[in-house]
């Protein structure tokens, strides 16, 4: 009797795993198979940051991203199955902590961007949504600020690829 309920177990668990495994990925991945070329236009910088490579270090980053990370080939606006393309709506290097003495130690880079996924096969938007991330930085340490900068678009594009790649 102990050898048929050891079976029986062993071959729920040995079903469970290999019907598991059939059903569910790991990856999280969700593009359709039917959208292999992706455009992105250089995003629109419509925050009045005055930052003139913003724009293009956000869509180059994010564009890095989609093409090394995922099975997306780069295409253009003739030929592409689908389009990402975002705004830059916030920028924002703002006093973040000040000291008892009333003086800034800190300031907070924010910037929030607004992303269009359309599928261009099917013309539908996939989906629309709005990032927004921040980074601190040490008041008068122009590298420390340049790196701030660089960490909010890698924050950003981070978040925009799991958006595109995702089902959560």
């Amino acid at each position: 009797m102990k050898k048929f309920f050891y079976f029986i177990l062993a071959a729920a668990v040995g079903i469970a795993l290999v019907t598991g495994c059939g059903i569910y990925s790991f990856t999280g991945a969700s593009i359709p198979p039917h959208l292999k070329r992706i455009y992105i236009p250089t995003f629109q910088d419509k925050s009045s940051s005055g930052l003139v490579t913003l724009k293009d270090d956000l869509t180059n980053e994010v564009t890095t991203r989609l093409t090394t990370q995922s099975s997306f080939e780069l295409g253009t606006q003739q030929v592409a199955d689908c389009r990402l393309e975002g705004s830059v709506l916030v920028y924002s290097n703002q006093p973040y902590i000040i000291s008892q003495g009333q003086s800034v130690k800190s300031n907070r880079i924010s910037v929030r961007v607004t992303v269009i996924y359309r599928d261009l096969v099917k013309k539908e938007t996939i989906w629309e949504n709005s990032f927004e991330n921040w980074s601190d930085y040490t008041i008068g340490d122009q590298t420390a600020e340049q790196e701030a900068l660089k960490e909010v678009i890698t924050k950003l594009a981070d978040d925009i690829f799991s958006k595109v790649v995702s089902n959560w």
